[in-house]
């Protein structure tokens, strides 16, 4: 693995921040998680669909009690988006995510970080 400079741009540091803060509001909850492809995906898809529906709140209204709507939720919700991505990372980097018909840590044997 090749070193890097990461340069962290202005802007990226909150949203960086936020979205370790829900990595770890995740662990605190389920503990660490090694699920297969199928739920991995259905859990990102469910986090994406709540974000699609705040937006939809923004834009057309909605239930205005629940309050789903506005930059705040849109915000909090990408958030969740990313947060969850990046679990499918953590869990791939782990070499836990196996199932019996897709195995994807032996990809990891193969291939370096960052080359295809």
């Amino acid at each position: 693995m090749k070193n890097i400079s990461i340069v962290v741009k202005a802007g990226q540091a909150k949203a960086f921040e936020d979205i370790l803060k829900e990595r770890n509001n995740q662990d605190i909850k389920w503990g660490e998680q090694n699920h297969n492809p199928y739920i991995y995906l259905t859990i990102l898809l469910e986090e994406t669909g709540e974000l699609s529906q705040s937006i939809l709140h923004s834009q057309f209204g909605g239930d205005k009690d629940k309050n789903r709507g506005g930059f705040k939720n849109v915000r909090k919700e990408a958030v969740h988006v990313a947060a969850t991505a990046m679990a499918i990372v953590e869990c791939l980097d782990r070499n836990k995510w196996v199932s019996n018909d897709v195995n994807l840590v032996s990809l990891k044997d193969d291939i370096e970080y960052g080359q295809n």
